[in-house]
């Protein structure tokens, strides 16, 4: 009977050690993926820091987007129609564009130029 009390004594021993490397490697694990976990909030902190910043530029440079009547070359081919206009298919700078055609009652400094 004692042989087999320090066996079971030395399975449980062994059990516990076990739970306890477990627990161990768990922790660091955790420690791990909070450390990994804040340095992604960081990062997306980052990120929308600049994108918030791309955003307040791009506003400030949607002038540059207006282009001459001159620059373009409309193909004709209607696309669609709206409140403000029409929409052609056209080129710019050798690109395919949607060219936007204001109605004449529009008032645009760009639009006679």
């Amino acid at each position: 009977k004692r042989k087999q009390k320090r066996r079971e004594n030395n399975v449980l021993k062994t059990e516990r050690d076990e739970m306890i490397r477990q627990l161990t490697d768990l922790k660091l694990s955790r420690t791990r993926v909070e450390a990994e976990n804040n340095q992604l909030t960081s990062q997306i902190t980052v990120l929308r820091e600049e994108v918030r910043s791309n955003e307040q530029r791009d506003l400030a440079d949607i002038k540059y987007w207006e282009v001459s009547h001159i620059e373009v070359t409309s193909t004709g081919l209607k696309l669609g129609d709206g409140g403000w206009g029409r929409v052609e298919a056209g080129f710019f700078q050798g690109q395919k564009v949607a060219l936007k055609m204001l109605h004449s009652d529009i008032v645009s400094p760009f639009y006679n130029d």
